[in-house]
């Protein structure tokens, strides 16, 4: 998936159990996940995340939480980062 497009990552982590332990104890600084309630915690502990719209989550107020609807922003979200 993310080969198809054009995202590089270093890891591809599934299953963590406390997502906001995982991410300080391997310094993660960004996440991709479509929890809002795990996107809101990470947040609000410094790590910037995107909430990935999903049927189950489009309807909720999301507040600080950056909101996407699929791959190709996010590609453009870093893109335009790493050409500043």
């Amino acid at each position: 998936m993310f080969e198809e497009n054009h995202i590089v990552y270093d890891q591809l982590i599934m299953n963590a159990r406390n997502k906001l332990q995982f991410c300080k104890e391997n310094g993660i600084e960004v996440f991709i996940e479509d929890s809002f309630e795990t996107c809101k915690e990470l947040e609000e502990n410094g790590i910037k995340t995107f909430l990935m719209t999903t049927k189950m989550n489009q309807n909720i107020e999301v507040g600080n939480v950056e909101r996407v609807y699929g791959w190709d922003e996010i590609y453009e979200k870093f893109r335009v980062k790493s050409n500043n």
